[in-house]
């Protein structure tokens, strides 16, 4: 998919205008919203609470990271880290 076609996508400019109205930037940040907007649909509301809970999932794992030392680093590790939150809350949830 060229730039051109990829500025077309519907997904693409909603993406594009949320992260406008929440100020956030990066390419990562609009690849994820984009995932998000594949898995829930175009509901802007809803679209925002996903992408915020893993935000904060991933600022916990960044933080527990941060806890050891030395530091743990690594993309791997974190996607890691937050499997383990989120099983962690759907065990909590069940209950």
């Amino acid at each position: 998919m060229s730039e051109t076609e990829k500025k077309e996508d519907p997904k693409v400019t909603l993406a594009n205008e949320i992260m406008n109205e929440e100020e956030l930037t990066s390419k990562p940040t609009m690849n994820k919203i984009v995932e998000i907007i594949d898995n829930v649909g175009f509901d802007k509301k809803l679209i925002k609470e996903e992408y915020f809970s893993y935000k904060k999932k991933e600022d916990h794992a960044n933080e527990f990271m941060r806890s050891f030392i030395p530091p743990i680093k690594g993309k791997a590790r974190r996607i890691k880290i937050m499997k383990i939150i989120e099983t962690v809350e759907d065990l909590i949830c069940k209950k």
